[in-house]
């Protein structure tokens, strides 16, 4: 069986962040493909995005893939496209009934078009304040901004996500900190927890999710990892 380090790992950044959430793992791994978003489609599902992205990517052969938050849904998708040995999310979620309840209720929010959308988010994102936590209402301040179309198609689809099942012979493995205040850990079943590790856990705790990594990478391949 193969060894980790002749697999890439492609690895897809959360809806409002870059390459750069990925530089711990891009030095400690030589495999790392980390792409930036492509443009989004009025009303493209997660898997139709996915696929698009696994067609610019244009990965042949076995891979690992993963994502942090959003880029984890993507992986998900993605998954079905490509040679995937493995999934790994981090700080992500596996189902939309995974976010926060005060996040699902902007699902009607995608029935209207992006300008009346954005001005709907930025009121409820004044309205919301006292009652979600710090980080999920900067967010939503966040994604209300006139330049994150992308991030609002993101957010829309995410929560018309109807996640495609994932062949049983390709395991997920999920890591997540309990200080996540974005998409909180109560919601969901990591397999692995990060105390004290925020929503940005690739970048911050770099560390733990490389040694998470390989773990679980050399537990699917029977090899080593590095």
């Amino acid at each position: 069986m193969a060894s980790a380090d002749n697999i890439p790992l492609l690895l897809f950044t959360g809806m409002v962040a870059d390459e750069r959430l990925f530089e711990g793992q891009i030095e400690a791994f030589g495999h790392v493909i980390a792409p930036r978003w492509i443009e989004a489609h009025p009303n493209e599902t997660i898997r139709e995005y996915a696929r698009r992205m696994v067609s610019r990517v244009g990965l042949a052969g076995p891979c690992f893939v993963g994502g942090a938050s959003f880029g984890g849904v993507v992986a998900q998708e993605a998954a079905q496209f490509l040679d995937a040995k493995a999934v790994f999310l981090i700080g992500s979620i596996k189902h939309p009934r995974e976010l926060p309840p005060l996040i699902r209720i902007w699902k009607f929010m995608g029935h209207f078009p992006d300008g009346p959308r954005r001005r709907l988010m930025s009121l409820a994102a004044m309205f919301a304040r006292p009652f979600v936590p710090r980080p999920t209402a900067r967010r939503m301040r966040q994604i209300a901004q006139p330049d994150m179309r992308f991030a609002r198609w993101a957010s829309m689809a995410l929560l018309r996500w109807k996640p495609t099942p994932i062949d049983p012979r390709v395991p997920i493995f999920h890591i997540h900190g309990d200080a996540d205040g974005t998409l909180p850990v109560k919601y969901t079943r990591p397999d692995v927890i990060v105390p004290g590790a925020d929503h940005i856990l690739s970048y911050r705790r770099a560390a733990a999710v490389n040694a998470f990594l390989c773990e679980k990478m050399a537990e699917v391949t029977g090899g080593g990892a590095g």
